[in-house]
């Protein structure tokens, strides 16, 4: 059973982030904590943001090309923890001074052709505006709903002799400020909001 709500998570971030004085151990026990369920926006943007040292680290070690040097790796943690200290201090600050944030949610049906032999897609995007949407929850719903009414096909030309192909229909969010401050936009890749970051999936 998930007993961690939006304020016991808040406790146990400020607590991670003063447990240690290694800034790169802070911010992995910060994303080593459980998201709540139903999390607000603010509480979604901790935990995301916080996912990104480790998922750099894993990147640099394992997939990056140019095989970095532990001494380069080290270097880019170092700078990437202070980027990402700064935000989570910013989410904490506002959560102090009750500065709430609020989602916004559209979907997006993304379409796409092979544009020539050379193996280049054209991708097209429709565009559902739904201001009645409101979670994470009625977002993942209402695009599972208006996936099943589209088309798994469409011509966008009159002279097109291939047509479109649907890829995914996915909700995109909007996150903020009670000043209508934007702080984060991108597509909603999961159901429990663990995706929703500054750096992951942006538009």
């Amino acid at each position: 059973m998930n007993l961690m709500d939006n304020a016991k998570y808040i406790e146990l971030v400020k607590t991670a982030l003063g447990s240690t004085k290694n800034r790169i151990e802070c911010i992995i026990n910060v994303a080593a904590i459980e998201l709540p369920k139903d999390a607000d926006p603010l509480i979604a943007l901790i935990h995301g943001d916080a996912l990104q040292l480790q998922d750099a680290i894993n990147y640099a070690k394992n997939d990056d090309p140019v095989s970095p040097s532990d001494e380069a790796i080290s270097k880019l943690s170092a700078a990437l923890s202070i980027k990402i200290k700064q935000k989570l201090e910013r989410y904490l600050a506002d959560w102090d001074d009750g500065n709430t944030y609020r989602y916004s949610f559209d979907l997006k049906a993304t379409y796409g052709t092979f544009k020539n032999d050379r193996g280049e897609v054209e991708y097209i995007d429709v565009i559902n505006r739904n201001t009645s949407i409101e979670t994470i929850e009625d977002a993942v719903r209402s695009a599972q709903e208006w996936e099943s009414q589209l088309l798994e096909r469409i011509k966008i030309y009159a002279d097109q002799k291939t047509s479109h192909k649907r890829i995914s229909v996915k909700p995109t969010y909007v996150i903020r400020d009670k000043k209508l401050h934007k702080v984060a936009a991108g597509t909603l890749e999961f159901s429990d909001g663990s995706g929703i970051s500054t750096w992951l999936n942006q538009i």
